[in-house]
């Protein structure tokens, strides 16, 4: 296959994220390219992808290994389509990633929920932690991009945080048939101070977590709204070995609140920003009348600075717009898009990080302050 999530939205095949380290994440596919025209130039096909079902654009689009497929698609704030040629290839998927972000803090990504997520996110923490030489403090959960996938895994990783609690619900047109799913086990890292990560491309499972950790008040949410897949799907086998998928029913976080359509708010909205203009920006002075484009040049100014004769400065160079590249955390390397993944050099590159940990560090911070506080206010008491 090609290595991407896609969905019908408003009426487009869209993609809702590139897998990592796929065909089609190398490729360039973006979350959000409607794909208008799949193209096989092998089979002679080039069909519209209006009024395909998802799995008629899926077959087309799936093929042997090393076979070649083009889609055209329709990106935001370009005009016309853009060809993406792909090569298709097996599809293998490293659910979990990570590392230490600094001392006593761990950057912990889940690429998607697949058989075994909870226990490889374990074996991670437990990794961070050996690495760091004592128990960690903290972790940022980094869930951007990823499209979701079993319910089961989404409920495991939960139950590493919180202990004994709602993590996610489900009802169908029935109000009355109300099933819940509870965390499960000990929370062997409830302990841990966490910040969750999402962006648009965070759908489904991965908004289950989301908002499991956020209702229960056990992570700080930050990022951007996430995807919106919040419906349930069951599929009934019939007798000519085909099948027929049913959207039964919707899921609901621990607070009773629909994800779908909506999605998970995060308490904290961060965008993405060019880590390079950001440090440009860094660098200058304080805005001062003298930087003001069109200013009245002063008498100690020097005159052959400006080329006007009029006595105002010189306009300001037109600044080129910088590509802004998949959420600020892929680099060229060999002529390829490949996504950086060391944490300390993710964290000079990636903005959203940053701010992330920062959040994090501060509420370690605050909690100190807010502990002190109160035992000052013990020991004026006695």
């Amino acid at each position: 296959g090609l290595g991407i999530e896609i969905n019908i939205a408003d009426g487009y095949l869209t993609v809702v994220t590139p897998i990592e380290d796929t065909p089609a994440f190398l490729a360039g596919v973006e979350p959000g390219d409607k794909i208008i025209i799949i193209e096989d130039k092998q089979k002679s096909v080039k069909k519209e992808t209006k009024n395909l079902s998802l799995q008629e654009a899926v077959n087309l689009m799936r093929g042997e290994k090393g076979s070649k497929v083009t889609i055209h698609v329709a990106r935001k704030g370009q005009q016309g389509l853009k060809p993406i040629e792909i090569t298709r290839d097996i599809i293998k998927v490293a659910a979990v990633k990570g590392g230490l972000l600094e001392k006593d803090y761990a950057w912990v990504r889940i690429v998607q929920f697949q058989s075994n997520t909870a226990k490889e996110v374990t074996k991670k923490l437990e990794q961070v932690a050996k690495d760091n030489g004592k128990p960690l403090v903290g972790a940022v959960l980094d869930l951007r991009n990823n499209p979701g996938g079993l319910l089961e895994e989404a409920i495991n990783v939960s139950s590493l945080f919180v202990e004994k609690v709602p993590v996610v619900s489900t009802m169908g047109r029935n109000k009355v048939r109300k099933e819940v799913e509870y965390a499960r086990g000990s929370a062997p890292f409830k302990q841990l101070k966490l910040v969750v990560l999402v962006n648009e491309a965070s759908a489904s499972a991965s908004e289950i977590v989301a908002g499991a950790l956020q209702d229960h008040k056990k992570a700080l949410v930050v990022g951007k709204p996430t995807f919106g897949k919040g419906s349930v799907q069951t599929v009934i086998d019939l007798e000519n070995k085909s099948a027929l998928k049913l959207t039964v029913a919707r899921y609901y976080t621990p607070n009773g609140i629909s994800i779908q359509g909506k999605g998970i708010t995060p308490d904290i909205e961060i965008d993405r920003v060019d880590m390079a203009m950001l440090d440009k920006a860094k660098q200058g002075k304080y805005l001062k009348e003298a930087d003001l484009e069109n200013h009245l040049i002063g008498e100690e100014e020097k005159k052959e600075d400006s080329s006007d004769d009029d006595g105002r400065s010189p306009k300001s160079e037109d600044k080129s717009k910088v590509q802004d590249k998949i959420f600020g955390v892929i680099k060229e390397k060999n002529g390829k898009k490949v996504r950086v993944e060391d944490p300390k050099e993710l964290m000079k590159i990636d903005f959203q990080l940053q701010q992330a940990f920062s959040y994090l560090k501060a509420w370690n911070l605050f909690e100190k302050v807010s502990q002190g506080a109160k035992d000052v206010k013990v020991s004026e008491a006695k």
